[in-house]
């Protein structure tokens, strides 16, 4: 009997619930500032197509209208929590002068060479296909273009610190790169974002092939058919904010002293053809954190001509 009443107490005061209450503040943070959350979110890895987990991902749309015409824009949060109690994370300002990072996203726009073999597996003929990509690159352009959600193109808010590289140490000791917490949870936040794009733009290219299909079997207008619902798909955008919440104290080395700080921007320059990026949140901040985040956001998607969706 003695033993049963101290095994909860035991287990609650393990780090595995620690880290699930972690995530639970996290959870309840987001939705407190309406965001659509989902806490443990499962994916396919997109290098071993084997299942894995983000702790936290989130979403808030916004709608842009003109006239008869709507652009669409999801902001999706993807957030590891990381509980490192002991250990310090020291980042050192980035050594060239990049004053800025672009919002990671995925668009319709970007995509014409896979347009072109969707609609080759469609059935249609290489005239068609040719005919449709003129047409693609007209409703995509801009200026000149109408479609191409260009003002949802937000940036992401604005980090104190940026950093592209870092220790993980308890003082005594120093983590390499292949075992550090840090780097792990850049690793799967790179492939949930990854996962989560590549599942969006295939939903969005089986619609289109959907419809090629169908249009060629009702023998409807192939071209006009097509056309609308390249359009309706690049209406819409999806923009990706990753996110790693830590219980490790965070350090800036700005200069010959440590400076704590609340949260910083590490950036992975070189890797793919782009740089990419992670904040890194201190949990004790993490309330003040997601609100401004939430803050930007919205400012910015509103100072571009949309309302925000709600259910």
């Amino acid at each position: 009997m003695q033993m049963s009443i101290k095994y909860p107490e035991k287990l609650s005061s393990s780090p595995a619930v620690a880290s699930l209450r972690a995530e639970r503040t996290i959870v309840k943070i987001l939705q407190s500032l309406n965001w659509e959350v989902a806490h443990g979110s499962f994916f396919t890895d997109p290098t071993t197509q084997k299942p894995r987990e983000v702790d936290i991902s989130a979403e808030r749309h916004w709608t842009k209208s003109s006239g008869r015409r709507q652009q669409y824009a999801s902001v999706i949060l993807k957030c590891e929590i990381k509980s490192v109690r002991d250990y310090h994370l020291v980042f050192a300002p980035r050594a060239d002068r990049e004053q800025s990072d672009s919002i990671q996203c995925i668009w319709m726009g970007y995509e014409d060479e896979r347009l072109s073999a969707e609609l080759e597996k469609a059935g249609l003929e290489s005239e068609m296909i040719n005919k449709l990509l003129i047409r693609f690159e007209s409703i995509m352009s801009y200026p000149s273009g109408v479609i191409r959600p260009y003002r949802l193109l937000v940036d992401p808010l604005p980090a104190p610190v940026r950093s592209t590289a870092f220790r993980e140490t308890n003082i005594g000791s120093e983590k390499d790169l292949e075992t550090s917490v840090l780097w792990k949870a850049t690793q799967s936040l790179n492939s949930a974002v990854q996962s989560d794009q590549n599942e969006r733009l295939n939903n969005a290219f089986q619609d289109i092939r959907d419809d090629t299909q169908l249009a060629v079997r009702l023998r409807k207008n192939v071209y006009k058919v097509v056309s609308e619902s390249i359009t309706s798909k690049s209406n819409s955008i999806s923009l990706y904010h990753p996110v790693i919440v830590t219980e490790s104290k965070l350090w800036y080395l700005g200069g010959k002293v440590l400076v704590p700080i609340q949260w910083c921007r590490f950036c992975q320059v070189g890797i793919g053809s782009i740089d990419r990026w992670f904040d890194v949140v201190s949990i004790a901040h993490a309330k003040s954190y997601f609100h401004k985040l939430t803050h930007h956001y919205r400012s910015q998607m509103m100072r571009a001509g949309a309302k925000r969706d709600t259910y």
